[in-house]
């Protein structure tokens, strides 16, 4: 990683600053200098912001933190399910540092598939899928519930609800995706799979192709029948 540019230097050491921020909530700063062996007091200015750490040692602390699963342990501890299977999503997917965290998962496992588009679906996916697109280099498609005035093509695709009966509309500018793009599905949370499959149908219709989808939170097993085939498929958590 000795040639990344600087616009990857600057993301990496904003998560890494973030991603400690969030940590040191559920754990002791002893216990994170033990994983990262850097002092704690040092750990503190770098989650302050009081000094920023290197590429090397941002990298390398991200990376630590990683091998310890502790995106998981800190889901573990904040996702919730009702009894109608809702979950709290928008407390976890507006979280910076669960969202810095995340987005580092997915650049180790995705960074070397030459990702084009990192595609999601508004609203609470849209902050993981762009940091995701920033790390990636990659351009950002959300698809909205809603026409965009301003954009005059674009692509619709309905979404049927059995129960409650209801149907919803995705619109995605056609602009968003390329012939032969290759696409990355960011979203927090896969249940039914209802959205999974109208963002895979934007992508034939486009003539691109997926080559993984990546989600915070899975519930149940429904959407496993959405998956795109030949696609890697990372879950971070799975209830």
């Amino acid at each position: 990683m000795g040639n990344m540019d600087g616009r990857f230097s600057r993301i990496i050491r904003f998560i890494t600053a973030e991603s400690l921020r969030l940590l040191r909530k559920y754990y002791s700063g002893k216990t994170l200098a033990k994983i990262v062996k850097i002092p704690d007091s040092t750990l503190s200015r770098y989650a302050n912001m009081d000094i920023i750490p290197s590429l090397d040692t941002s990298l390398r602390i991200l990376n630590d933190l990683d091998r310890e699963r502790l995106l998981e342990k800190v889901l573990e501890r904040v996702v919730r399910v009702d009894e109608y299977g809702v979950v709290n999503v928008y407390s976890i997917a507006y979280d910076m540092g669960l969202i810095s965290l995340a987005a580092f998962r997915l650049f180790k496992h995705f960074h070397y598939k030459n990702i084009d588009v990192v595609l999601t679906a508004a609203a609470n996916g849209v902050p993981l899928a762009t940091l995701s697109a920033y790390l990636l280099g990659a351009r950002l498609a959300v698809a909205k519930k809603e026409k965009d005035p301003t954009v005059l093509e674009v692509m619709e695709e309905t979404i049927r609800n059995p129960q409650p009966p209801f149907i919803t509309s995705l619109f995605l500018p056609k602009f968003s995706l390329r012939k032969n793009d290759r696409v990355l599905i960011v979203d927090d949370l896969l249940q039914s799979g209802r959205t999974l499959r109208g963002l895979q149908r934007f992508v034939e219709k486009s003539n691109a192709s997926i080559v993984g989808v990546y989600a915070l939170i899975s519930v149940g097993d429904l959407w496993m029948d959405s998956l795109p085939r030949d696609a890697e498929t990372v879950i971070v958590l799975r209830r």
